[in-house]
């Protein structure tokens, strides 16, 4: 990959700094994103998640249950009792599972804004993605000149770095507003920043997506004023 793609990129770990959340708040995103967005990525990380957790219960919960019992005196004798037991135990644990899915449930639909702009910053890394493939296959012989709209690549860099600057933004915004609400002044700085990054994208001209390099321009452009968009649904 191309330096000046590398930089572009929103991995993981800057979006761990910008979004920060707990391990609750994380499974409420995923889910928000599974349910909202028909992410099955992230609904497949939510059932494993929720699976280790009641696995891990289930082995803290059990032996300590067990002793307890047997140090009152009340732990039965016979095999079917402690089948019986054992069942309770799994009963309780799946309640305990169950409460917290409703409480996911309700964070999950507070979370909506923020699963927004990370289906967003999916989209604008996939578009980096696809640039270093056409990186790639330009490097081969004679494929370049098969390739329409090859000037084109200097506009869609551009583009991206003001969406980049854009996706930031919105993502701070969202942690000043769920975290900080009294950090007015830095909120109205960053919004600025978001209105003159939408100016700036507003410049480029919308070109003919028959070029593989007008159709990721154009998909920036749009990633850039869905991220307006929904920094505006957070102000309200």
């Amino acid at each position: 990959m191309e330096s000046d793609l590398t930089d572009l990129q929103i991995t993981t770990e800057n979006l761990e700094d910008l979004v920060d959340l707990g391990f609750s708040s994380t499974l409420a995103l995923d889910l928000c994103r599974a349910v909202t967005f028909k992410n099955y990525q992230q609904g497949l990380s939510v059932l494993i998640t929720e699976f280790l957790v009641l696995l891990v219960v289930l082995i803290f919960v059990m032996p300590v249950s067990l002793i307890v019992m047997r140090s009152l005196g009340s732990l039965p004798e016979d095999s079917t009792g402690i089948t019986q037991l054992l069942g309770v135990i799994l009963g309780i644990a799946l309640l305990g599972i169950s409460v917290w899915n409703l409480y996911l449930c309700q964070r999950a639909k507070q979370s909506r804004s923020l699963a927004q702009l990370m289906e967003e910053v999916d989209k604008y890394n996939g578009i980096i993605k696809t640039l270093a493939l056409i990186d790639q296959l330009e490097s081969v012989e004679n494929y370049s000149s098969q390739l329409p709209g090859a000037n084109n690549r200097k506009e869609v860099i551009e583009a991206l770095q003001v969406t980049q600057s854009s996706l930031i933004s919105a993502l701070q915004v969202e942690k000043i507003i769920r975290k900080h609400q009294g950090f007015i002044d830095r909120r109205y700085q960053l919004l600025s920043e978001l209105e003159n990054n939408l100016t700036t994208l507003m410049t480029f001209d919308r070109v003919n997506q028959t070029s593989e390099y007008g159709r990721l321009l154009n998909e920036s452009l749009q990633i850039g004023m869905t991220v307006h968009k929904e920094v505006r649904n957070l102000q309200k």
